[in-house]
């Protein structure tokens, strides 16, 4: 249940950061705010948007469609600057 989990995250794990892998499968289903794409390539590499008070990061999801080891450096380091 959608709901259920959100509760789980906003009042029992209460994450500092959040990072889905998947941005159409995961980013896209949360009730997000203030939605932005920070790393744009051949699809969106890195979008950032707020769950509340807590920033979520949706990457592409590794075991899907095929991310170049250039694009991947650029995540990463994007990231690194972020978290």
């Amino acid at each position: 249940n959608k709901d259920l989990s959100l509760d789980l995250i906003l009042n029992v794990i209460k994450p500092k950061s959040i990072i889905c892998l998947g941005t159409a499968q995961c980013f896209d289903y949360l009730p997000l705010i203030n939605k932005e794409t920070l790393l744009n390539g051949k699809k969106r590499l890195v979008v950032k948007g707020n769950l509340e008070n807590i920033p979520v990061y949706g990457i592409p999801h590794p075991s899907g469609s095929y991310t170049s080891n250039f694009d991947l450096e650029k995540i990463s380091s994007l990231l690194d600057k972020h978290l």
